[in-house]
């Protein structure tokens, strides 16, 4: 589900100024979800990649992987094969969103638009910290305000309600699709100091939530 947009938007960043502009074409808002943007609203790169992993922003993740250099196709090869350069050999994407794919002319049931390992995920959250901490600190806020370059004023709330629960929290991003159900991954700083990543996957919308505070209270006690 929506971990992926953990190596999209890091990938899709990777030639791109921060204030380098990016509008939002048609195909991009007419991804699923509503998150209070406009068809042709231009952002700077720098906020749109934040805004897009605080509120899992499919339109947001499309824009980006569009404005890739060499098209939106090359970008999904070029987003596989760092996978594999990272060591998540158990990683596979098949879209630049990380919603399920709908066969709606094949009467079949949904299919994942991304697949992973919860270790594969780690490798990859703990590379895009590294990488582009500038963008993954906006991850452990509870909320951002942000006006576009088109001079929008939106307000956007964090999609992890574990915000300001979990001590040191260094990056945050959940994920929900029929497909996937419910998933969330966290980097954290333990009592020692330690990067902790941890990542669910398969629990449900809500349970995400409990299941990884139960977690890192455990963690934490060493």
């Amino acid at each position: 589900a929506s971990l992926a947009k953990i190596l999209i938007i890091t990938e899709s960043m990777k030639n791109q100024r921060p204030d380098d502009m990016v509008y939002l074409s048609p195909a991009a808002i007419g991804q699923a979800g509503d998150f209070g943007m406009f068809t042709h609203e231009k952002w700077t790169a720098l906020d749109l990649a934040k805004l897009t992993l605080m509120v899992s922003a499919n339109d947001g993740a499309f824009a980006l992987s569009e404005s890739y250099d060499r098209g939106n196709e090359s970008f999904i090869i070029d987003l596989n094969l760092k996978a594999k350069k990272l060591g998540a050999e158990n990683t596979l994407f098949l879209n630049s969103t990380g919603l399920d794919l709908d066969p709606e002319n094949a009467g079949l049931p949904a299919q994942a638009g991304a697949f992973s390992s919860a270790s594969d995920i780690n490798i990859m959250a703990m590379y895009a910290l590294k990488a582009r901490p500038e963008i993954f600190s906006a991850t452990t806020l509870p909320e951002i305000d942000l006006t576009s370059a088109s001079g929008f004023e939106h307000n956007f709330k964090n999609t992890n309600t574990l915000i300001g629960k979990i001590p040191n929290l260094l990056l945050s991003k959940t994920g929900y699709t029929e497909v996937a159900q419910g998933n969330l991954v966290i980097i954290f700083k333990n009592k020692r100091g330690e990067e902790i990543a941890v990542t669910l996957l398969g629990s449900t919308f809500e349970g995400r939530f409990d299941d990884m505070e139960k977690i890192v209270n455990v963690l934490n006690t060493y």
